[in-house]
This record gives C-alpha cells, structure tokens and sequence, in this order.
C-alpha cells in the first residue's frame, strides 16, 4: 500500500520537475505490483493498474505514443478485474479513463480511436449518473462531447450537435461559482462547437461561440492561467474572423489583435507548436483585412505563413503544413505572384495526396478528405489560367476528382483477380502503421531525422503506385472521330473545355451565368424532392409527376441556354460523331445528352443529310453516341476493359419503391439486345 500511495503522492506532486515527478509514480507503481500480483491481491493489483495507466496517460518522458499504449494497456488489465458487477464505480472511472486514453492515441487509426473513446465514455455513464454521481458525470459528459467534436466518422453536423448537447449538460454541474476551471474549460469547448456548428443560424452560432470565450476569460486570466488565456485568445481570434454581425473591418483587427497577446505569452522557444499557429490564424487575419495597404497586409500575411512552415514541417506536421501551403499560396494568388503561388501549391498538392495514401480508415474517411481540399485544387487551376497553363490546368481539375473508384480499378489492374492479395494488403498495412508510429515518434524527438519515414514512404508507393494522368494521356484515349467535354464549376463561373486528339479549347461562362444555374438547379431539385416527398400513388402525386413531366422540356431547354450549350459544340469540329462528358459536383445528375440544341448545329454535325429535324437534342448530333465518366483518368482505367462485341450484360435497376416490378421501357429495350436474358 505504501508503494502504491507514494506513487499516487508523486503524480499529484506540485514542488518539482512535473516528468521526474511521473517518472517516480511509475517506479513506485511497478514495485507496488511486485506483491500486488494479479494472484494474490487482485483488487488492489487493478488499482494500481489504473493508477499506473493515469501515469502513463500524464508521462512527459519517452515516446509519447507508446506511453499512451502502455495506459491502455494497464487500463485493459484493470478491467479484468473491475467488472461493472462487482466493481461499478471503479470499473466506470476507468472506462472514463480509457476513453481519455483512446481519444488521445496516436497509433492505429484515428476514425477507429474516436469511436472507441466513445464507447468507453457512453459505458462510464451507465454508472456514472446525474443523479448519483453529477461531479463524475459532467466530467464525462465533456469527455464524450470533446469526442463528438473530432469524431470523423458519422455526419459532421449531427456529431457536432451531440458535441453541443453534452457540454450543456456538462455545464448544469459545472457551474462558475462551483468549479470555476472545470467551467471555463467547458465554455472553451462549448465555443469551439459553435464556431463549426452547421446547423443553426451561422451569425448565431459565431456570436454564441465569442459569448463562451469571453466567458472563459473571466477566469482564465492572463496571470493566473496565462497559458490558457493565450490559446482562448486564439479561439477568440478564429471567431472573430468568420464573424458575420458587426463591422467587417473591425471584426478583423479584433482577430489580429487576439492573435497578437496571444503571441505575447507563446513564443517559439517555449511554445513552438502553439506559436506556430498563432503565426498561421495572423497571416489569415491579415489576408483578409480590409483597413491598411492590401499589398502591405498581404506581405504581412506571407511572412506569417513563412514563419509558421519553420515548424509546421511536411515530415512532422504533413496535415498543417499542407494547410499552411495552401494558405501561403492563396496570399501569392491574391499578390498576383502567380509563380510562387503555382510552386506552392504543387508542394501542397503533393503533401495532401500523400497524407490520402495514409488513411486506413476506409472510403468515407477518404471522400471527405477530397471534399475538404477541394478548395486547393480549385486553386491550382485559377493559378495555371492566369500563368496560361491550361494543359497542367485540365491535369489539375482531374487530379481532384472521383480518386476512390480510381483507386479500385487501379487496383483490378495491378492485381487481376480484383483486390490485393493477402500477402501484399498485410505489407501494406504495415508499413501504414510503421509510417504511423515513426510519424507520431518524430513529433517527440528534439532532433528528429526523417531519414527512416521517407523510406518507408517510397517502399508504400513503390508497392501501391496510382499516378495522375497527363494532358498528352487524356488526348491518347480519343480517336479523330472521338471529343470530351470536361466540366469544372468554380466559386463565381464554369468552364467547358473541348478535348480532342491534338487540340484543345476552353470556354468560361460569366458570374450571371453561374448565378442562374445555381437558380435552375434549386428549383430543379426543389420540384424533384417534393414529389418524392408525397405520398407513393397519391393523386397529389401523380399531379406533381405530370407537372414534371410537362415542364421538363422547357427547364432542359432553359439549361441549355444557361451552358450556352450551341456556342461550345459549335466550337466542336464537324467530323467528331461520339462525344464524351466529364461532368463536374452536380452537373453528373443533370442529363447533358437530353439538353435541345438548334437546327443548325444538328446540320453542322450531320451536312450530309438532307433534312433537319425540327427539335433536335444533343444525343442526335453524334452518330456513335454520347458517354459518360466521372473523369479521365477513369476513362482511362476503363478503356482497357471495353469490348465492343460483348454477348452477356448484368445490370441492377435503382432499387426503390416506386420502381419495384416496373418495366418503364428500358428493360424490354435491352431484352432485345441479347438472345437470352433473366429478368429477376
């Protein structure tokens, strides 16, 4: 017992060196557990188990991810014996700690860790209720909400509405007046909820997220807690930039000036991390002032960023390090400094498509990765326009698109049988985690040497490769007789460019245009979701559905004016006769081949013939057809798999409701394709 105590005394310990303090609680623990054996005094063997865990969670020395492995370890041996029957309240405190210990692990993946915590959490709370224990169970609520807010798994806006819920009720036992640091605490997570909140009133939620800051800082002084001060200053700072109500200008230097006192307590020999990005929230401020020299704010803005990549290095910090890029180039764009901003963002690029390649978490985790640095990629391609780069510019627009199904057919094609062998996925697999564990051993290393990541990073590649495809690649898919249309949708306008084997030509519509398709397709889905909405074979209905029906020419027609569709196939040489589209976010729903066209640029496709027929739709122009695909470099995946002559087709009608033992005309038309054919 007196080991066991000692080693509680050190890790509470307030005089002396914080990590020697820990250092001799994990020595006084392990020789507690010299007679507590598992055998003998199994109760107080769990004890110090959780005890030692604790240590190993707060451990300053060592390697910080297998510190926390070692935590869970101990808390896992605690577990066995702290069963939730004979031990509730001890078996509830450590489930609590062992989400803390999940939430926090570094190995293995982070999607999986987070749900992990939360499982451990909702356990604890079984045990641990408002009623019985209010202290304990505030202070879970507030773990599982810091939980919520980082879940990657899950709809983000339902996660963060949870986080929202559980810091609430947190804060009915967390009072000011009762835990006044446990409270602030609490408001400072309350805060970050509502600055990413999704639902809800967007100036509300700023507004909410700034009052629980401010609340913070009523405790968290600059003298008492000056550490804490200065990252709420940066939380308040980060408000202050997307805030909505109040004057912009004034918004701004609110926001710079939050990030200046917070630099006044984090400095980049104490605290480089925490400098790091103050540096990076500064250089945002001042890419959006608007009281100064705006070529004056942006040199402030470049320097920051600059600053801010002497720590946010791509070996260790590759996710902040690829953002700080993409903001430094964003502030070369904005200077017109479209070389340095072209360069950077090649680096960005890079740096994100690799961190792609480290996921483990599966596809959903990879799809909002591509929705996020979706921004970047628009970058790029403004950037390659304005340098008259418009081949990298195709190159680049394809680059961000449809990368999962890429990636599996890629697959097909370097393993035939359609997935990696076994063998080769268990390589893979390691060397993600042997990546994951270096990665997170660096961040600990006072002189880090990125010698033995790097290798690992070129074996991965060199065994799982996937390079994007060329403007002279995408031209040797197509025949004389074959073009595309690539579609890309940027922030104010779309483009169409036309590709054939050896020309290129790109169209871009006006800030108008792109308004009255963001119009169009409002009220085209609009009337499209209320008749699903109704009631199946309802009178109402069926009124909506003729409704649709009637007015669907005229809305096709209209879309047709609004994409100019006669000017850019005008552009199309005459001899073309099978078009390919590459649409672009919500242009792949829309159908393109039904959109009309006229008269005249029927006859510029079809000269031969000798009549012209008097309402003309695009499929009509081109004799061999009009295709989709997602993008070129699945266009090119597919192209070794086309068979013009094939005998057997299995298809899967879309499996709703309202489809079930239909035949709308498409099935008998196919039955007719083939000598024999099922229909199940």
């Amino acid at each position: 017992m007196t080991q066991n105590n000692l080693g509680a005394t050190y890790r509470n310990r307030i005089l002396g060196g914080k990590a020697e303090n820990i250092e001799a609680a994990i020595v006084a623990y392990d020789r507690a557990l010299t007679i507590y054996t598992h055998e003998a005094f199994p109760v107080d063997w769990a004890t110090t188990q959780n005890n030692l865990g604790l240590a190993y969670n707060d451990r300053i020395i060592g390697e910080k991810a297998e510190n926390i492995e070692q935590a869970i370890a101990a808390y896992d041996r605690a577990l066995t014996i702290y069963t939730r029957e004979a031990f509730p309240v001890d078996w509830a405190r450590t489930q609590n700690n062992l989400g803390i210990a999940y939430c926090n692990r570094i190995l293995e993946d982070k999607a999986e860790n987070l749900e992990q915590a939360i499982a451990a959490y909702y356990r604890a709370l079984t045990i641990y209720t408002h009623k019985d224990f209010p202290v304990d169970w505030a202070m879970t609520k507030n773990n599982l909400g810091s939980a919520y807010f980082h879940r990657i798994l899950g709809k983000k806006a339902e996660n963060l509405e949870q986080a929202i819920a559980d810091f609430n009720l947190a804060l009915t036992v967390r009072t000011r007046e009762d835990f006044p640091v446990d409270w602030a605490m609490t408001q400072i997570c309350l805060g970050n909820a509502y600055l990413y909140r999704i639902i809800g009133d967007e100036a509300n939620n700023i507004e909410q997220a700034i009052a629980a800051y401010e609340l913070a800082l009523t405790v968290y002084t600059h003298d008492a807690f000056p550490v804490d001060w200065a990252m709420t200053q940066i939380n308040l700072g980060s408000a202050y930039s997307k805030r909505i109500l109040g004057e912009p200008s004034e918004n701004l230097e609110q926001d710079i000036a939050a990030y200046n006192a917070a630099l006044t307590v984090y400095n980049r020999e104490a605290f480089p991390v925490n400098w790091a990005m103050t540096q990076s929230g500064l250089g945002a401020a001042y890419c959006y002032r608007i009281l100064g020299e705006k070529a004056e704010n942006l040199e402030q803005a470049i320097a920051a960023f600059n600053e801010t990549l002497t720590v946010y290095t791509r070996d260790a910090f590759p996710e902040n390090h690829a953002e700080t890029l993409y903001n430094l180039g964003s502030a070369y764009q904005d200077a017109n400094n479209f070389n340095l901003a072209y360069r950077t963002f090649e680096i960005a690029i890079e740096t994100v498509e690799y961190l792609r390649g480290e996921i483990a978490s599966g596809d959903e985790s990879k799809r909002k990765q591509a929705e996020e640095w979706n921004r970047l990629y628009v970058r790029m391609i403004e950037t390659c326009l304005a340098l008259g780069f418009t081949h990298q510019a195709i190159e680049y627009s394809d680059r961000s698109k449809t990368r999962n199904l890429v990636e599996l057919l890629a697959t097909r094609h370097l393993y035939p049988k359609g997935k990696i062998p076994e063998n080769q996925r268990q390589k893979l697999q390691q060397l993600r985690r042997e990546i994951d564990v270096e990665k997170r051993r660096l961040t600990t290393d006072s002189q880090p040497d990125y010698t033995q990541i790097n290798q690992l990073r070129q074996r991965y590649n060199e065994l799982y490769p996937l390079a994007p495809i060329s403007f002279e690649q995408i031209q040797a898919l197509l025949d004389d007789n074959t073009a595309i249309i690539k579609w890309y949708i940027y922030y104010d306008c779309f483009s169409a460019t036309i590709i054939t084997h050896d020309n290129d030509i790109r169209w871009q519509s006006s800030q108008l245009d792109w308004e009255n398709l963001q119009k169009w397709l409002n009220n085209y889905l609009q009337t499209y979701i209320a008749i699903k909405q109704t009631e199946p074979e309802s009178a109402e209905q069926q009124e909506l559905q003729n409704h649709w029906r009637n007015r669907l020419d005229l809305r096709l027609k209209n879309l047709a004016q609004i994409l100019h569709i006669d000017d850019i196939l005008a552009q199309i040489p005459s001899t073309i006769n099978q078009l390919i589209f590459i649409p672009h976010r919500y242009l792949h729903i829309l159908p393109l081949h039904s959109l009309p066209v006229s008269p005249e640029i029927w006859q510029h496709f079809n000269p031969e013939s000798g009549s012209t027929p008097s309402h003309p739709y695009l499929l009509d122009c081109f004799n061999s057809g009009v295709r989709y695909a997602p993008s070129c470099k699945l266009l090119q995946e597919l192209q070794p798999q086309q068979r013009p002559k094939f005998e057997r087709l299995f298809a899967i009608q879309t499996p709703t409701e309202d489809l079930y033992e239909k035949d709308l005309g498409a099935v008998t038309a196919i039955k007719k394709q083939f000598t024999d054919s099922f229909v199940f």
